[in-house]
């Protein structure tokens, strides 16, 4: 019966977590600095998870947490804008990418990089495809 009690305690200790109470730090800045970003990370999760409410919360922190990774990789001397603008092409959110793609340009024209916020799509996905093609470009 102990052992029955401790395996249920680490379960929900593991659970809490995992999942958290709240949102992440990248989450919590995006809310705060760039709403408008927040709020399509926001919509991508609950059109996945609808009401199913600690999913939803955990895909928000996941998207906020890719999306400042791959703005971190972006931001290195190396940052590959090629395979960056490819991965968001594959991953906007249906009816984007002409607009995905106009916000691109102007970081070349511009030089502003805070407009990546604007981007709808799947950072999560962006990130892997992103880590995976600069990875297999410096294979060979």
């Amino acid at each position: 019966m102990r052992k029955l009690t401790l395996v249920v305690l680490f379960m929900i200790l593991t659970t809490s977590m995992l999942f958290g109470e709240g949102l992440s730090k990248n989450a919590r800045y995006i809310k705060e600095f760039y709403p408008n970003g927040y709020e399509k990370i926001k919509a991508i999760a609950v059109n996945e998870w609808g009401s199913d409410h600690s999913m939803v919360l955990f895909r928000i922190n996941n998207l906020s947490d890719s999306l400042t990774e791959v703005i971190q990789l972006l931001s290195k001397k190396d940052g590959d804008l090629g395979i960056f603008t490819r991965a968001v092409a594959n991953w906007s959110t249906r009816g984007t990418v002409a607009k995905n793609d106009k916000i691109i340009a102007s970081w070349t024209h511009q030089g502003e990089f805070s407009s990546i916020y604007g981007i709808d799509a799947d950072w999560s996905m962006i990130l892997f495809e992103y880590e995976m093609q600069v990875s297999a470009a410096s294979a060979y």
